[in-house]
């Protein structure tokens, strides 16, 4: 895939525009969330294994349902065959086909105004971008799918990505969304918790318990309820028993209205897999 054309002169999101325009011009429909994971993901080069593990589902789904359905729904919609392993060539084809691309910009413009206002080499914007900032790269199809999804009951959102790639940044702008969209009439009954673990001192993450306990009193002190964490804690029933009932009998039945919690840098959780796995179960 390396020095292939598509690889050089398109971006994943102009990619997954060109995609999405032939699904939604052939069958009158955008691509499923899940559909555009498998997507970015095989443009990557990534195997149908990493892609399953990094999305939280099993291989075989998505190396026998998800991908094969995706290449089929493609090869229709742009007449031609379209596999995990030739998915880069023809998009770059289909990019050139102009008949194919009305209004599907291959790159992302920029006008004389955004160009100005950009930021230059020496003044990249380092860390959080501000709502209603200039400087924050939008993603529509990333940020669509997540002010979807979050916006339903249970919904769980991974931004996963590197360092300095927007990651909070993304996340402060679909809490904002959620705030504002929630369909509750008085904003203020969406409960929202922003918690970094980084706040965490490293004593914290020595066991699953002192992570569970520590977890929830944060939580408890954010909404400003009754710290009763020590009073409710039982050895009876275990850590992530305890967890679960905390929060359902002290902090969702205390609350008027919906519930999100946005943790940040939770990579201090994955460092220690001894606990990784359990809490994330909880």
């Amino acid at each position: 895939m390396h020095g292939s054309k598509g690889d050089q002169l398109i971006s994943f999101d102009a990619a997954l525009r060109v995609a999405d325009h032939g699904v939604l011009t052939k069958f009158g429909r955008h691509l499923k969330n899940i559909e555009i994971a498998v997507l970015r993901g095989a443009w990557q080069g990534q195997t149908y294994d990493q892609i399953a593990e990094a999305q939280g589902y099993a291989p075989e789904y998505i190396k026998h349902d998800v991908g094969p359905k995706l290449w089929q729904l493609l090869s229709s919609s742009f007449g031609e065959k379209v596999s995990k392993t030739n998915l880069v060539a023809v998009i770059a084809q289909q990019t050139d086909s102009s008949d194919r691309l009305q209004g599907v910009p291959d790159t992302q413009s920029v006008t004389p105004t955004q160009a100005a206002d950009a930021p230059s080499a020496g003044e990249a914007v380092v860390g959080l971008v501000p709502l209603g900032s200039r400087f924050y790269l939008e993603r529509p199809f990333v940020e669509s799918c997540c002010y979807e999804e979050i916006l339903k009951p249970g919904a769980l959102i991974r931004i996963k990505a590197p360092s300095q790639m927007g990651k909070t940044s993304l996340m402060v702008r679909i809490l904002d969304q959620a705030k504002r969209q929630s369909g509750f009439p008085d904003a203020e009954t969406v409960h929202i918790v922003a918690l970094s673990f980084q706040r965490a001192d490293k004593a914290v993450f020595t066991n699953l318990d002192k992570l569970l306990r520590w977890f929830c009193a944060a939580i408890t002190r954010k909404l400003q309820l009754s710290h009763q964490v020590d009073q409710f804690w039982s050895e009876t029933f275990g850590s992530k028993g305890n967890c679960t009932a905390y929060f359902e009998d002290c902090i969702l039945s205390s609350l008027n209205g919906p519930l999100i919690i946005a943790l940040d840098q939770v990579d201090e959780v994955f460092l220690h897999p001894e606990i990784a796995d359990d809490f994330w179960r909880c």
